[in-house]
């Protein structure tokens, strides 16, 4: 269920969070700090008055990053793409546009282990000759995909940076690290008619990967025991189902970080969209270390890992110091403990700290909740933020959902019950939370435009309706303080399964007094 609070003016604020059998109190103080309070935690001062980046200025006045994938421009129908129809130059622009006064920095991904720029490191021509050969296509013009766009002649990267700063936005690019999805789904031809291209291969599998996809020093799914290996019948249908026979985990398709040779590559890769855009207005690159989580195999020791990240992060430092003019360096980072230590991203302070001093050169942090969203109380955020060096500005994300509602006995078999919507109160709670408990400088938001229909096949409707506009007017009303302490609803979900049009577990329109600690 949920708790509510309505239109209530506070210096003081508390209300109950129980969804992991702890109960939080959140208590707002008006003297200048703000205290944790847990059933398993002493109470703790959490550092509020983070400066800009230490390295540039650029996130100095920034309070929302708007994270798009990239994916969704050929997959989401829009008012600027019907269903099926090519990306253009007119397709990016509006994907920036959707946006115009609600967004500080706007944050494309061209990169799904594949270039979407006209790489002189790995040309476009050069994978669309390979990908046709080695799958027996033809590739046909005009195919619509964003990889099909540069192809055509068009500038992927370089429009959407263009466009951005015509709309006043800082334009970011960020970088999936170790995306290995694309085991899951065979190939297709670059004009795939059945529409299933939320997945293209054609624009995210590389060749880098088919070559070492049986090498165990590359393949991280094959360090694991027993190996999690590619296997072929991952891709070919069972006669009788119409389903392949057998199924990839995605370490198959994840490379192995312990091999220099997989983080050299992207190193390459990211110095070259830098130098390449860096004077076109390119603000800042972001890598991304939640798509996906697994670098290292059980074996590599922490030390190790740490090492081998602390490098490879100083060398994308070095390569956007070496752009003119610098970039700034963000960082999506799950808000876990564990998983930092697990990826060899535990140090903090390390990363942070100038290349020069020995450290990453990382300007700012994102903590990316992964795909479904849920508030930083939830999370070890209150343990991580300690360890931040003061002036490192952070931003916690949203995305377009929050968990799956009870499953329809109609749903199409092989699909997941349907999504829950986050609603304009929870990112107004998000934000206020971010801010005034954590000392975070805004939000992030991550598939947020997946609330509009897309291609989902046979999925689609079963799992993702009712469709609805992105919230992005309540994502710009985060930026005002004063409209979220005074005046916005506040929301806090208990329970995944219980939407807020649900006014009976709501209480909507029944206020918690500021000096009430309500309990369940």
């Amino acid at each position: 269920m949920y708790v509510c609070t309505m239109n209530t003016p506070r210096n003081e604020f508390a209300t109950v969070q129980l969804s992991h059998v702890v109960l939080l109190v959140l208590l707002f103080g008006g003297g200048g700090g703000t205290t944790l309070h847990s059933s398993n935690t002493s109470s703790r001062k959490l550092v509020a008055d983070n400066a800009s980046s230490p390295a540039t200025n650029v996130l100095d006045g920034v309070h929302i990053i708007y994270n798009n994938d990239g994916e969704n421009l050929w997959s989401v129908t829009s008012s600027y793409h019907a269903k099926g129809a090519p990306i253009t130059a007119e397709v990016i622009q509006g994907t920036v546009r959707d946006t115009i006064g609600n967004v500080d920095v706007n944050m494309i991904c061209p990169f799904h282990n594949v270039p979407w720029w006209n790489s002189t490191l790995e040309p476009p021509t050069v994978h669309r000759d390979w990908y046709d050969s080695t799958f027996n296509f033809t590739w046909v013009p005009n195919g619509g995909s964003q990889l099909d766009f540069v192809l055509e002649g068009g500038d992927f990267v370089g429009t959407f940076v263009k466009e951005s700063i015509a709309v006043q936005q800082k334009a970011f690019v960020t970088v999936r690290l170790n995306d290995g999805q694309m085991c899951a789904h065979k190939p297709t031809s670059n004009a795939d008619p059945s529409l299933v291209s939320n997945d293209h291969q054609f624009d995210r599998m590389s060749q880098f990967w088919w070559d070492h996809r049986s090498d165990a020093d590359y393949i991280l799914g094959l360090q694991s025991t027993p190996p999690q290996g590619f296997r072929d019948c991952c891709w070919k249908d069972d006669p009788n189902t119409k389903r392949p026979s057998c199924s990839c985990s995605n370490l198959g398709c994840e490379l192995s970080w312990n091999n220099t040779a997989v983080s050299n590559r992207i190193v390459r890769l990211i110095g070259e969209l830098a130098s390449m855009y860096a004077h076109q207005g390119l603000s800042g690159i972001e890598l991304d270390f939640e798509r996906g989580l697994d670098y290292f195999s059980s074996s590599v020791s922490n030390e190790m890992r740490h090492e081998k990240m602390m490098n490879f992060v100083r060398s994308v430092r070095r390569a956007l110091d070496a752009a003119s003019p610098a970039l700034a360096l963000g960082v999506r980072l799950a808000p876990s403990v564990g998983t930092l230590s697990s990826q060899g991203l535990s140090n903090l302070t390390a990363l942070t700290l100038p290349a020069d001093e020995g450290g990453g050169g990382v300007t700012h942090i994102t903590w990316g909740v992964f795909f479904m969203a849920f508030q930083p109380v939830d999370s070890q955020l209150a343990d991580l933020v300690l360890q931040v060096p003061k002036g490192v500005p952070y931003f916690y994300e949203i995305t377009s959902w929050t968990g799956r509602g009870p499953r329809d006995p109609d749903t199409v078999a092989g699909c997941q019950a349907p999504k829950i919507r986050v609603t304009k109160e929870e990112i107004w709670t998000t934000a206020l939370l971010t801010r005034t408990l954590y000392g975070g400088q805004g939000l992030s938001a991550f598939n947020f435009v997946y609330t509009r229909p897309f291609y989902d096949v046979p999925c689609e409707f079963d799992e993702n309706e009712p469709y609805s506009e992105p919230l992005f007017e309540a994502l710009g009303q985060t930026r005002n303080t004063t409209f979220l302490e005074c005046c916005a609803d506040q929301y806090y979900r208990l329970s995944p399964s219980i939407s807020p049009g649900e006014e009976s577990q709501i209480g909507k329109g029944r206020a918690i007094p500021s000096n009430q600690t309500t309990s369940l």
